[in-house]
């Protein structure tokens, strides 16, 4: 298990495959609807993620005082062919409990995977966001960019 800090009330590290039991869904409603994740499904991805570890970076803020998963975010690499090879990073799923926002543990979740992103050597990381989180990731250093377009199927 790769931890990447821990202070006495939180750890922050990689996802563990029983994180599914310390409320990881519940966490995820906090971000969208997570529809029917269980935990085959879970596993499914978990085992996927782990068998490529090298481009699939989730990791989760443990509460220590609870034992449950609190925070999340994931940095997904790429190899970009038109920058020869180079390595694209996308952050997606930032999430962190309602009763714990504004503690700093969201951009200690960016933070992390910005660190990540570096050790990773991406030339740049992206990530969408709705209008209503684009002060906090200017706050972390990203800038507007372009705009996203999207079908849903």
């Amino acid at each position: 298990m790769e931890t990447f800090l821990v202070t006495e009330e939180f750890t922050i590290r990689r996802l563990k495959e029983d994180d599914f039991h310390k409320e990881y869904k519940p966490l995820l409603e906090d971000l969208t609807i997570a529809g029917d994740l269980n935990e085959t499904i879970f596993k499914e991805i978990f085992d996927y993620h782990a068998e490529h570890n090298d481009m699939f970076f989730n990791i989760v803020i443990e509460e220590n005082a609870t034992g449950l998963v609190v925070g999340n975010g994931m940095l997904v690499t790429k190899p970009d062919i038109k920058r020869n090879g180079k390595k694209l990073g996308f952050i997606e799923d930032i999430v962190v409990r309602k009763r714990l926002q504004g503690k700093g543990l969201g951009k200690k979740i960016i933070d992390t995977l910005l660190s990540i992103a570096r050790e990773q050597r991406c030339y740049k990381v992206i990530l969408d966001c709705g209008d209503n989180n684009e002060g906090f990731y200017n706050k972390c250093g990203f800038h507007f960019n372009a705009y996203e377009m999207s079908i849903y199927f």
